[in-house]
């Protein structure tokens, strides 16, 4: 609900910003609030001491919200560069293997939760034109929870989450439209690439470890508001 919330809140502001925005004088400043969806993958999972069989490499469609703080050096000095701190929040990406072994059911779910801190500096290609076309990337940190939880006939086995902070980065594109000087909306595409992340237990007298490295093909649009 607070992720929900959060996008409302960035779509009121973006909304009444809009009439003061229209007739102010342009310093390069602008803030953008924009809509996530992307498609998460686990990545590869690397285990060690349980079995291969079942718990595999995954991927689910996530959502979520974004705001930037940036600086567009192209009204005061002419250069096509702009540069933006970015903090996103997503959805949860979960699944759930089940099987037999030993003649006992087995049901595993495996919950992860990344949100990012990007640095970001982009390049706009000029076409004379409302219409601006634009390559770029970041870097930054990614915040990661990972939860996994086990059942053996319906009853719970395992239960562990922690919480990564590691290194993340992102390339990708974009177009943005220009309505004024001042507003602009803007869709573009970035993969995100993330770094490892552990989990490690003990099940059956035997210390598992299941490692992934999570990334994500995302599609965003939203608004540039520049003051």
């Amino acid at each position: 609900m607070s992720m929900k919330r959060g996008i409302l809140c960035l779509t009121l502001m973006a909304f009444f910003a809009l009439p003061a925005l229209a007739a102010a004088e342009v310093h390069g400043v602008y803030v953008a609030p924009k809509f996530l969806v992307g498609i998460q993958d686990s990545g590869q999972l690397h285990r060690t001491n349980i079995s291969k069989e079942g718990v595999d490499q995954y991927s689910q469609v996530v959502f979520g919200g974004a705001l930037a703080l940036g600086y567009n050096f192209g009204p005061k000095f002419g250069f096509p560069i702009r540069t933006e701190v970015e903090y996103a929040l997503r959805s949860n990406s979960s699944h759930d293997w089940d099987g037999w072994g030993g003649g006992n059911h087995w049901d595993t779910r495996h919950t992860t939760n990344i949100s990012t801190l990007f640095f970001n500096a982009y390049f706009d290609i000029d076409t004379k034109t409302p219409l601006t076309p634009y390559i770029g990337g970041g870097l930054g940190t990614s915040f990661t929870y990972t939860g996994m939880k086990g059942e053996v006939d319906g009853v719970t086995v395992l239960d562990r989450n922690r919480h990564d902070t590691t290194f993340a980065w992102n390339a990708g594109g974009g177009l943005a439209y220009a309505f004024t000087e001042n507003v602009a909306a803007d869709v573009g595409y970035r993969f995100i690439g993330t770094g490892c992340r552990e989990t490690k237990f003990t099940a059956g007298g035997e210390r598992v470890k299941i490692a992934s490295v999570p990334y994500i093909n995302e599609f965003y649009a939203g608004l540039r508001l520049t003051f």
